[in-house]
């Protein structure tokens, strides 16, 4: 009876400090500029996690796919006059109704109520529409624009604690306007409307096993289990109305349509630079369609590294430099020093120097890279990146 009572008591001193602990602006350490590298891992023997408190999630197995992806994200500070109050932007391309690429970047703000999504930005695209119509003239322009939400998508609503729970709606919206001679439309002004709704809550707290970059399980991170369900509804006006049926049947585009998902991210409590592991759900039977993981952040909350990832840059020179020209890079501040990797504005890795073997403390390097930015990114033999700066190419 003794050693029952014990755990009983145990269990309630245990459970205070759980719900006391909570992710805030000050825990969630996110930097205004990096490259976010993370692992896609097979999921034929991967089960959902268990939801509720004091979970180990242990994923420590997990068998990669071979599929490593980056994303970069880049500092918003020289676009604070346009999206005033973002911390950074990514490239993402959104797409017309006839499926052609429209360059894009995205925006978010970090501040003391949230993590969230503020603005996107609509490069443009004029394309011919006669493949659809018939008509010679015929054309779909989206113009150049700047989409600022007047609604939040908070993607994290500070604090962030074991029964936090909370609902967005947004409207995103891109402007066009549509010549269509057998309807007649000349320039004629309408909107791509999608409404997002979103609903995330934390239904597991514990700790999370991911393993690093060579199959090696990582020490426990102390997470939050947030699931997060969405529905996207689309809607298409045309001169401040519905636009007609026969028109949205051009594009195969049906007014209304939905689709909704649901995905389970994990979220550091401490040191927190974002999600460490996230999995889809398939809606009809719950099994997981999709498992991502990222060994850096997992460091990061557990400060292991930290210094060295959060080196600001690595000397290169000439910066910038021209087209074929030949690149110098300092070597003397990095230890462990396994390859120097060349990333393009779209987080695509270019090029690729293993440096294992060398000896010195200056490279020169002769890349052949065209016109732009790119990021050039040090990692030692397990993959982590050991320091970073941005080149430009002209």
């Amino acid at each position: 009876m003794k050693k029952i009572l014990l755990s009983v008591l145990g269990l309630v001193a245990f459970g205070p400090l759980l719900l006391a602990q909570s992710l805030t602006s000050s825990s969630f350490i996110r930097p205004a500029a990096f490259v976010d590298t993370f692992y896609y891992a097979g999921v034929s023997s991967v089960s959902p996690a268990t939801q509720g408190l004091a979970q180990t999630w242990d994923y420590s197995n997990l068998v990669p796919n071979g599929n490593i992806a980056t994303q970069q994200f880049f500092s918003a500070g020289d676009s604070l006059v346009y999206y005033p109050g973002t911390l950074q932007y990514r490239l993402r391309d959104l797409y017309s109704p006839t499926g052609q690429a429209i360059p894009s970047a995205e925006f978010t703000s970090v501040n003391s109520s949230g993590y969230t999504l503020s603005a996107t930005y609509v490069s443009g695209l004029t394309e011919s529409l006669t493949a659809f119509t018939g008509g010679a003239n015929d054309q779909l322009e989206i113009p150049q624009q700047r989409v600022i939400y007047t609604d939040t998508l908070f993607y994290l609503k500070f604090p962030v604690g074991s029964q936090s729970s909370w609902s967005s709606q947004y409207n995103h919206r891109v402007n066009y306007n549509a010549t269509v001679a057998s309807a007649g439309l000349n320039g004629t002004p309408g909107v791509f409307q999608t409404t997002f709704s979103q609903t995330r809550s934390v239904v597991g707290t514990g700790q999370i096993i991911i393993p690093d970059e060579n199959g090696n399980a990582m020490p426990p991170v102390d997470a939050f289990m947030i699931e997060v369900t969405e529905s996207n509804v689309d809607s298409v006006f045309l001169g401040g109305a519905p636009a007609p049926a026969p028109l949205l049947g051009l594009f195969g585009l049906t007014q209304g349509s939905t689709v909704t998902s649901k995905t389970v991210l994990f979220y550091p409590i401490n040191n927190c630079e974002g999600p460490l592991a996230s999995y889809s759900v398939d809606e009809v039977n719950g099994s997981i369609l999709g498992f991502i993981y990222r060994p850096r952040t997992a460091r990061k909350a557990n400060s292991i590294g930290l210094a060295q990832m959060d080196l600001i840059s690595t000397n290169v020179y000439p910066n910038p430099m021209l087209q074929g020209g030949s690149l110098n890079i300092d070597l003397s501040v990095t230890a462990d020093l396994a390859a120097i990797k060349i990333y393009n504005i779209q987080g695509q890795q270019v090029a690729e120097y293993n440096t294992s073997e060398i000896n010195t403390q200056n490279l020169s390097i002769t890349p052949n890279l065209g016109e732009g930015i790119y990021l050039i990114s040090l990692v030692n033999q397990s993959g982590v990146e050991l320091s970073r700066t941005k080149l430009q190419v002209l």
